[in-house]
Parts: C-alpha cells; structure tokens; sequence
C-alpha cells in the first residue's frame, strides 16, 4: 500500500481487525464480571472465567491507541479545526449525551437513581451514570488536546516522547491520589481512571503511529518475534499474579506494573501480528460491518446485559453457569445484530432519499 494510499485510507485491514477484537473483549469484560465477582474464588469455574476476563483487560488501552492512530492517519487539520471538533462532537459527543439519558432514563424507571438535573450533568461529566462510559470521557479530553497532541508529533521525536509517555503513565495514575492527600489530606479525588494522563503512553503512540503509519508497520514487523515473546511473558505473569492476589494467596505491590506492561505488550503484539498479514486477512462483510458499528456497540451492550439479567430473573433463572451462558449468547447476538441492522437500514433509508431527491 502506498503512503498515499495509507493517508486516505481511514480503515486499514490491520486497524480493522484490532478494533473488532478489542470491540468483542469489551463485551466479554461486562458478561464476565458477574461470574468473575460471585463465584468461589477458590473454585475451578472460578479460574476459567477469570483467565479470559483479566486476559481481555487491554481492551480499552487499545481503543485509546486505535483513537490516536486513527486522529493522525491524516492530519487533523486537513478541513479546519472547527470540521475536527464538530465531527468529533457529532460522532463521540453527541452519541455519548444521547446514550446517558437512556441509561439514566432506565435507571430512574427501575428505582437505581433518583431524577435529577444536577445528578445527570455530574454523572455525564464524570461517566457515572454508566460506568463503562469512563473510556468516552477519557478520549474526548485526549481530543481535546489535538493540536496539543500535533505540535508534539510535528516537533519531538518519538524516541523521546513515546519513553517519556510510558515512563510517566504509571507514575501519574498509580500515585496521584496520594499526591493530592500529601497536599490535604482531605482531598480525595475518587475519577483517576477518567483522567487522559492514566492513558498517556497509549494515545501518544497512537499519535505518532498514525502520522508515521508506514515506518511504525514497519518497526513493529521487524520485532515480531521480541513482541510476542513479551506479550506471552507478561500475560501469564499479569494474569497468574493477578489471580494470585484476586483469591488472597499472594500480596504483591507492583501487580499494576506488570498489568500495565502486560496491556501495552497486547496492544503492541496483536497490531504487528494483524499488521504483518495484512495482505492476507480477509475481510468478510460482517467484520467490516462490526468495524463500523463498534462504537454503537460499546454504548449499547450495557443495557442489554441489564435486560437480559432482568430477563433471567423473571424466568428464575439462579445457576450461575446457566446464566452467564446465556447471558454472553444473547448479549452478543442481540447488540451486534441491532447495531449492525440499524446501520444497514439507516444507510438504505439514505439512500432511498436521496435517489427520490429531484
């Protein structure tokens, strides 16, 4: 593929494929968590849905990743400062605002909320109204700071920035709480996970991946086997470790270390393995529908989880295993298959309009 090429294309292969995985991890995480946090820690069942759900956790990392990459495919710029932030606001924003009245909107009807103005303008500023929505809030601030993110690219060498990045993520996320409580100690801010430097190094490499597209590809080919090797290194330490302290058989500090190596190698590892047969992948309709519609997929599986778990309930429906084998069927075959259904019937009103159009 040309340079060219690469710069008008919003929707490589590669890209493609990691945003569909990452996009069905996600959901995987949101099923996962009831058998991850009612089952006998102690118990086998236990270990076989917690190995996939801790394996999945670079989710959303690589999402803010596929956000930088994305911004600097083509320079963000290119149409005016006021396209970008109009079409971010329209694309991200706006399906954000719309989505949090839903939720808020079922969660009042259901007796979990109470109605409220100034409750809603706070848990849409902070994504408490739906927990999940924290990754929303992250990425607009990250697009916020775009031509921020453009004078860096333009002007420091990714030698230089990317060590700093991923050198001062874990820093900022694991000990400003404490920074702030050594100022006063009354101050307890509860939202580090919602701030953009907790997801510094992802976005950053993103950036200089997408406005360097090309010899990124390129550089992560040639460490194919390095970064494989890290990545299963740092996945069976993360999630062992990790299982370790879950069940109280082992205090170990550092754990976040580790998962934040682990999480930075998946993302590495998967998009130079998707990028290294990139000629190869196919691209079957689905996939590329899936593509479109993953983010209507992430604003949307919350809410059928809470249906189905409702619907469960109804039916008496108790065992757990019962309940998460459902619960994954129809949650993944419900929203994607609304999502992807939406989109198609959308674009064939469209364009119907438009041929009726004089």
């Amino acid at each position: 593929m040309s340079a060219v090429t690469i710069k008008q294309s919003a929707r490589l292969r590669a890209v493609s494929y990691l945003n569909v995985l990452l996009c069905l991890l996600v959901v995987f995480i949101h099923v996962s968590s009831h058998p991850v946090s009612t089952l006998d820690k102690k118990s086998l069942a236990f270990a076989l849905v917690y190995i996939p759900w801790r394996f999945s956790s670079f989710a959303v990392p690589g999402f803010i990743f596929l956000g930088g990459l994305r911004t600097f495919l083509k320079p963000p710029d290119q149409n005016g400062w006021r396209a970008f932030y109009l079409g971010r606001a329209r694309r991200v924003f706006l399906p954000y605002l719309v989505w949090s009245v839903v939720y808020y909107t079922y969660f009042v009807l259901r007796g979990f909320d109470t109605l409220s103005l100034s409750r809603f303008a706070y848990g849409l500023a902070t994504a408490t109204i739906f927990g999940p929505f924290y990754f929303i809030i992250v990425i607009l601030q990250f697009y916020l700071l775009t031509p921020l993110w453009k004078r860096v690219t333009e002007r420091v060498s990714p030698k230089i920035a990317v060590p700093v990045a991923v050198v001062a993520t874990p820093l900022f996320y694991l000990n400003f709480p404490y920074l702030l409580r050594a100022i006063n100690p009354s101050w307890d801010f509860m939202y580090t996970d919602r701030l953009f430097l907790t997801y510094l190094a992802y976005f950053v490499i993103g950036c200089y991946a997408g406005s360097r597209y090309e010899a990124f590809v390129q550089c992560i080919r040639r460490r194919l086997g390095a970064l494989a090797a890290a990545f299963l290194l740092l996945c069976a330490l993360d999630i062992g470790l990790g299982w370790a302290v879950y069940t109280g058989r082992l205090a170990f500090p550092l754990l976040e270390y580790v998962h934040y190596l682990y999480c930075l190698s998946a993302v590495a590892f998967l998009m130079a393995a998707f990028s290294a047969h990139e000629g190869k992948l196919p691209c079957p309709r689905l996939l590329r529908a899936v593509d479109e519609v993953s983010f209507s997929i992430y604003l949307l599986h919350g809410l059928i989880i809470y249906l189905c778990n409702e619907w469960m309930a109804y039916l008496g429906i108790r065992r757990i295993g019962a309940q998460y084998a459902l619960r994954t069927v129809f949650v993944y075959t419900a929203t994607i298959a609304l999502c992807v259904g939406s989109r198609a019937l959308s674009r064939r009103l469209i364009g119907r309009k438009r041929s009726a159009a004089p």
